[in-house]
């Protein structure tokens, strides 16, 4: 089984209640082992298997929020 990775997204227009249904939609994948989201910054950690993007991106027009873009681990603290 392959290793599991953590992968940081940007999300726009995020609230508490499209964070639960953002969360449901993505954990829906067996690939995905955790999602946590900052509400604050737009920020969704994701740890997967393999690259969650296209996932994500189809759990963010379900929730009703915009996928914005990956974000490296680099650049991370700049919007934590």
């Amino acid at each position: 089984m392959a290793k599991a990775t953590t992968y940081l997204f940007l999300v726009d227009g995020i609230t508490s209640e499209k964070a639960e249904k953002l969360r449901k939609a993505v954990l829906v994948s067996e690939k995905i082992s955790d999602v946590s989201i900052k509400l604050n910054s737009g920020l969704v950690s994701v740890t997967s298997s393999r690259d969650p993007e296209a996932e994500l991106k189809m759990a963010c027009s379900i929730a009703g929020c915009m996928f914005r873009m990956k974000v490296s681990r680099k650049k991370a603290n700049y919007w934590a």
